[in-house]
């Protein structure tokens, strides 16, 4: 046999295994409060770096997406008014006739709604649904301005502001909503045993 120690007799122990990650508290039979209110923090449990938790009133992330796309649907539909009038040569308000043009920034005046609810969107903003509703009212303004002395084009805008409007209506169902402040006391919600 060898003086040297083998290589299983040098080797290290392996480190310890890493601290469990904090847990939910267990849950409660049916009927006993937990003694934390629903929709409260968990205490130990913190929201990753970065990222904050939703509050009630905030738009889930699919509504978020429906309420974006919707209103870049709005865009692309002004987009449409606009080629449409020139094609037809039919003048909106905000284009004016297709020889003596409004000011680009009058043209562009319009899109600065469907601009500026696209930006919403990706803010957390728990008002989205009621500046949509604001949104499409303005859409709507700008569509009956259309409707003289050719309502073909204010029409089509109408209906565009319609579609932003019943999408904002729609999307107030799709909010996050607040947990009761308790649970009820026998697990049914109407107080009686």
């Amino acid at each position: 046999m060898s003086d040297t120690p083998s290589a299983e007799a040098t080797a290290s122990p392996p480190p310890p295994p890493p601290t469990p990650p904090p847990s939910i508290p267990a849950p409660q039979p049916h009927g006993q409060p937990s003694g934390q209110p629903w929709g409260a923090p968990i205490a130990g449990v913190d929201a990753p770096i970065g990222y904050e938790l939703p509050t009630a009133g905030e738009l889930t992330p699919g509504w978020q997406w429906i309420v974006r796309l919707t209103w870049l649907a709005v865009f692309i539909g002004l987009m449409s008014v606009w080629k449409a009038s020139r094609d037809i040569g039919l003048p909106t308000w905000w284009l004016g006739p297709f020889g003596d043009p409004m000011p680009l920034p009058v043209s562009l005046l319009p899109f600065l709604v469907p601009t500026a609810m696209v930006m919403l969107t990706f803010s957390r903003s728990r008002a989205m649904p009621w500046f949509g509703l604001v949104g499409a009212c303005a859409m709507a303004g700008v569509g009956v301005a259309d409707l003289s002395p050719y309502p073909g084009l204010g029409v089509i805008e109408l209906v565009i502001a319609a579609a932003a409007g019943a999408v904002s209506v729609a999307s107030i169902g799709g909010r996050y909503r607040a947990g009761p402040a308790s649970p009820p006391a026998d697990g049914d919600g109407d107080g009686a045993r």
